[in-house]
Formats: C-alpha cells, sequence, structure tokens
C-alpha cells in the first residue's frame, strides 16, 4: 500500500512539472510584472500548486504506512473510499469500464486488507525499534 502512495505521488509530481514548463509560459513573458505574475498563478497555479500538495500527502501517508502509523492507515483508508466512490461515479457516468472496474476493485481490496483485525493491532501498536537480547 505505501508502494501505490509512493507511485501515485511520483505520477501527481510528473503531472505538476508537465504545468510547470508548459510551453505557455513562454507566452507570459511579454507585458507587465503584474500581468506576468497574474498569468502565472492563472496558468500553474491551480494544477502545479495543488498536485504537488497531493504528492506531498500522499508520500508522507506511505511513509507513515511504512512506520505502522495508526494516523496512516486512517487517512489511507479515506484516500482509499474517496477513490472507491470516484470509480463508482466514473462507472456510472463514463464509458471507460475496464480501468474504472479495476480501480474499484484495487481499493475493496486494500479497504477490505486495512480493515483486518490482525492489521489494525499491528497499526496500533506501531513500529518500535528492536532492542537486543543482553547477554
Amino acid at each position: 500500500m505505501a508502494i501505490f502512495d509512493f507511485v501515485t505521488a511520483t505520477l501527481i509530481t510528473g503531472v505538476s512539472n508537465v504545468f510547470l514548463s508548459s510551453p505557455e509560459i513562454t507566452i507570459l513573458l511579454s507585458g507587465t510584472r503584474e500581468d506576468f505574475i497574474l498569468r502565472v498563478m492563472r496558468l500553474v497555479g491551480g494544477p502545479a500548486v495543488f498536485g504537488l500538495i497531493f504528492a506531498a500527502i500522499y508520500t508522507a501517508i506511505g511513509i507513515g504506512l511504512l512506520l505502522l502509523k495508526r494516523w496512516a492507515r486512517i487517512a489511507e483508508i479515506i484516500s482509499v473510499g474517496i477513490t472507491a466512490f470516484q470509480a463508482i461515479v466514473g462507472l456510472v457516468c463514463w464509458f471507460w469500464v475496464v480501468d474504472h472496474i479495476l480501480l474499484l476493485a484495487l481499493s475493496l481490496w486494500i479497504m477490505s486488507y486495512l480493515l483486518k483485525p490482525h492489521v489494525k493491532q499491528a497499526f496500533a501498536r506501531g513500529l518500535r525499534p528492536h532492542r537486543p537480547i543482553a547477554s
């Protein structure tokens, strides 16, 4: 699950970089300084900044999952629930059925795993450093 979060963060960062390196940025160099700032905010402000924020969130969740943090398990359940909801909406509204079915199946599998008692117990304990036995 942490790997999925890291892959998602990488993909989101890549998409954000596309917005940051768009060819339209060359158009921004004309006009006054205020016009330039407003054009940059319109062009890359939304997609790039929000993409980088989501990439940071997914990275933090991935690290938290690797360290068996309880908050990361809860955040992943919420994230996977939102993804499952988006897949259901995609199935209802669009005709791209295969990818939505795969996304829904993966989301339900991850959620069912995270809700198992032994997984919940492992995240409640967290990752503790190993102490060698004194001889």
